[in-house]
């Protein structure tokens, strides 16, 4: 990965990671293990999120105060997915495809063979 595309990457994760812990309701919590430190320590000390965790604040919770939640739905910014498992086990969450698919392309960069 060249120079200018890393620094892009870690602005863009530094964004977002600035975004959940300061406007998404679900990761409030999440603001005390914030270590503020590089942006590849912060994420390392947020603890993993859980179905469980899910399941307590719903997916409406994971969504950015100002965001209007039909609207993102309706627009497509946002999708609804739910989790594998059984349906006991599945729990729906908020899904942004095009977010998935840039960082899947851009983390295959560093798992090369």
């Amino acid at each position: 990965m060249n120079g200018e595309t890393l620094g892009s990457y870690e602005r863009r994760s530094r964004e977002s990671l600035e975004l959940a812990l300061l406007s998404v309701p679900a990761y409030e919590a999440w603001r005390a293990a914030d270590t503020g430190g590089t942006v590849d320590e912060r994420y390392a000390a947020l603890p993993a999120l859980t179905k469980a965790d899910l399941r307590r604040h719903g997916w409406g919770a994971f969504i950015p105060e100002g965001m209007d939640p039909v609207s993102a739905l309706e627009d497509g910014a946002i999708s609804l997915a739910a989790t594998s498992g059984t349906t006991a086990e599945r729990v729906v969450n908020v899904w942004n495809q095009e977010w998935w698919d840039r960082s899947e392309r851009l983390s295959w960069r560093y798992h090369r063979t």
